[in-house]
């Protein structure tokens, strides 16, 4: 097969492919290497938008679901307000979301929380550090329990069982906590 490449120039390309691939390639493993596995403790820290900062040590004993959207995601643009009105019902039961914007850069971010507002933490990816991988679709949904442990890692639009997931998580504090009401009058009774 005859080359229709000039003999000089299919050397060079040669090199130039063989360096995008060994590129791509370090690139997937280093990502790879770097997300948390579901049960997996998860690492989130950075400032967010509004100049303060975020890391979820500060999260432990709420339930956090990271919102990994972008500004010119349709479906991130119909989801966030439905997130905005379940973290005002579920708040008081120890639930938390950060959404994390995976733009080109904060401006754009800022320029769409100008129009919007939502009142749970936002920032940008570009300036956090963060062991959640690759964001393969927006928005990428990452429920971390009350530990920082990973449950739940979903793409797109959460369906009944992410909203159901993300219930049972927040209802299994107010179960242990009942218990421990149960157990501590039992304790009364007894002594």
């Amino acid at each position: 097969m005859k080359s229709i490449l000039q003999p000089g120039k299919q050397q060079g390309n040669r090199r130039v492919y063989a360096l995008a691939a060994a590129l791509a390639l370090l690139a997937t493993l280093c990502w790879s290497g770097a997300q948390a596995a579901i049960g997996d403790a998860a690492t989130l820290d950075g400032p967010l938008m509004d100049g303060k900062k975020f890391s979820l040590e500060q999260e432990k004993g709420k339930v956090v679901l990271v919102v990994l959207w972008a500004t010119w995601c349709p479906i991130c643009r119909r989801e966030l307000p439905k997130l905005e009105k379940f973290y005002h019902e579920h708040a008081a039961q120890g639930f938390d979301v950060v959404a994390v914007s995976i733009d080109d850069t904060p401006k754009e971010v800022t320029e769409y929380l100008a129009k919007n507002h939502y009142s749970f933490a936002i920032g940008w990816r570009g300036r956090f550090k963060d062991n959640l991988g690759p964001v393969r679709a927006t928005p990428t949904m990452v429920l971390l329990d009350r530990q920082g442990r990973v449950r739940l890692r979903t793409e797109g639009a959460l369906d009944d069982g992410g909203w159901w997931a993300i219930e049972d998580e927040i209802a299994k504090k107010t179960q242990a906590t009942a218990h421990e009401i149960w157990l501590v009058s039992l304790l009364h009774h007894v002594l």
